[in-house]
């Protein structure tokens, strides 16, 4: 419960002026100690300014990233744009030595309107001899590790199919 300043130096003034010990009028006003120690505390070193109601907010948080290594962040991805987030937070960490995640960066860029959908490779069968691979996965839910291999073995199919323009 919140208690306005006029009634926070009412309560201080009574425990000062009560014929019983503070801890016995505190227990009796229902008020915990290490609160009305802490009003005290700010009344003696404020007056009564120091009971108004103050703000529960954090003014800073730790862990928020500034706004001007934000903007440092989308100006070296507007620069290297071949790189990905993963590679850019890498990047930015080693030639500006302040550590942003790959989650940062990626967020900071999404902000920005800087994270395009990923392309999509089709891969499609080039002998005609070979038969259909069948559906990709075995169920809609999960892949299976039979799967997964079907899959990394129809794309190495195809690269190695592919002429290489190297």
């Amino acid at each position: 419960m919140r208690y306005p300043a006029s009634e926070k130096l009412e309560i201080i003034r009574l425990v000062e002026e009560s014929h019983l010990s503070a801890r016995l009028t505190l227990a009796k006003l229902g008020i915990p100690r290490t609160t009305f120690y802490r009003w005290y505390d700010r009344y003696l070193q404020r007056g009564e300014a120091g009971l108004q109601d103050q703000s529960p907010k954090p003014k800073h948080v730790w862990n928020r990233v500034p706004d001007d290594v934000k903007r440092k962040v989308v100006d070296f991805a507007l620069t290297e744009t071949e790189l990905s987030p993963r590679e850019l937070a890498v990047t930015f960490t080693d030639q500006e030595r302040y550590f942003v995640s790959e989650s940062t960066v990626y967020r900071v860029l999404k902000a920005h309107d800087l994270i395009t959908s990923p392309a999509f490779i089709v891969l499609t069968m080039t002998n005609a001899g070979k038969s259909a691979p069948g559906p990709m996965f075995a169920s809609s839910k999960s892949a299976s590790n039979s799967d997964l291999i079907r899959l990394r073995n129809i794309w190495l199919a195809a690269s190695v199919a592919a002429p290489s323009s190297a």
